[in-house]
């Protein structure tokens, strides 16, 4: 039985390599054409040259020669440095092995502030709010720099607490700066109104989005006479909050730069006062009805209840007593203008000029009196 399975066996072994035989394959010689036996090293030669030739384009493997040659010598030429600018600046400024920065701190590279041609060359020196205008570091530098003197005595705080509460945002010692500035603002606005404007806007320019610092800059420049720049700071002041008592002098801005018909229209738009603005804004609507020549209009516009009387505020009685006054001098009513002379003179004689008017009028020569004598 063993025998049989042997056969059985050794009958598919030969199938297969009838199989292989049947199929004819062109076998390599391995012998030269003098009919010698070819070396392996030779065979090998000759499958390389029968290769077709490869394209120049395409990299080659075969072709590369190692070299024991290192592609930098160190002696001969040295290492591209590809580190960036900023890590190079930190390699040279600090000392690695003792930990201690060799960097120069003088005056000429690292206190001197960028000129304007430094800020605008670099993409990414400057924050993209201060594109083509000075950092808002430098420009309070050069505001405290060229600072007005502040006199001795003052410290701030004679600004008031309810004005000083609205600086207590900022820093303490910004806070004493700026509320230094507004009290010598407010001192010097009757004394000598150029250096009580030129310390608001010195105020402006530490801190210039508050109401309180822009206001005092606008009555500054009201008093001055500038009255473009007074109306516009009094308009800054009257978008960030509701100041209703500041609407008697933007009309008289109005007034000041010849628009008396808008004037009258701002104060037709605001006709809710009360008090004192009331009074004041009764006075500038006087005075513009007489800027239009219309006399008769100016005298109706200051005939409101606190011509009666005002015991509230007696400066602002007084000066609404002068207003009525020269009204009726402009129509030719000077008798009745003198009754309102006086009674101008007696609430706050400091207020007005009635003592003047009632001085010429007691000193005053008639063409009948001469005549008589």
């Amino acid at each position: 039985m063993s025998a049989n399975c042997d056969r059985s066996n050794r009958r598919n072994t030969s199938s297969l390599s009838n199989l292989g035989a049947s199929r004819k394959f062109p076998k390599k010689s391995n012998t030269n054409s003098s009919g010698q036996k070819k070396s392996r090293s030779a065979a090998k030669r000759n499958e390389s040259a029968e290769k077709p030739a490869k394209d120049s384009n395409s990299k080659s493997t075969s072709n590369y020669k190692r070299t024991d040659k290192p592609r930098f010598n160190a002696k001969d030429s040295k290492r591209p440095d590809r580190r960036s600018a900023r890590s190079k600046e930190r390699t040279n400024s600090s000392d690695r092995s003792s930990g201690q920065s060799t960097r120069s701190y003088s005056k000429e590279k690292s206190d001197k502030p960028r000129s304007s041609q430094q800020r605008t060359t670099g993409k990414f020196d400057i924050p993209r709010r201060f594109q083509g205008d000075q950092p808002r570091r430098e420009r309070d530098q050069r505001a405290r720099g060229n600072a007005p003197i502040i006199d001795q005595d003052v410290n701030g705080d004679e600004l008031g607490e309810e004005l000083t509460s609205e600086l207590n945002s900022l820093p303490t010692g910004l806070t004493i700066t700026v509320a230094q500035h507004l009290v010598m603002a407010q001192r010097y606005l009757e004394i000598n109104p150029e250096l009580a404007l030129i310390h608001a806007n010195h105020a402006k320019e530490l801190v210039g989005r508050f109401p309180i610092v822009r206001e005092i800059c606008g009555i500054a420049n009201y008093v001055n006479g500038k009255w473009q720049e007074a109306l516009n700071e009094f308009r800054a002041v009257k978008r960030m909050s509701t100041a209703d008592h500041l609407i008697p002098m933007m009309a008289d801005c109005e007034r000041g730069l010849g628009r008396p018909t808008r004037a009258i229209e701002l104060l037709d738009q605001n006709s809710h006062l009360t008090g004192v603005v009331q009074i004041e804004a009764a006075i500038v609507k006087s005075g513009a009805r007489t800027d239009l020549k219309q006399l008769e209009a100016a005298l109706v516009a200051l005939k409101i209840p606190a011509l009666a009387g005002f015991p509230a505020d007696l400066t602002s009685y007084a000066r609404l007593c002068f207003a009525y006054a020269k009204a009726l001098m402009a129509m030719g009513r000077d008798d009745e203008a003198q009754v309102w002379f006086r009674k101008a003179d007696a609430s706050d004689p400091a207020a007005t000029l009635a003592s003047e008017y009632l001085s010429n009028a007691e000193n005053a020569v008639y063409l009948d009196d001469l005549d008589a004598s």
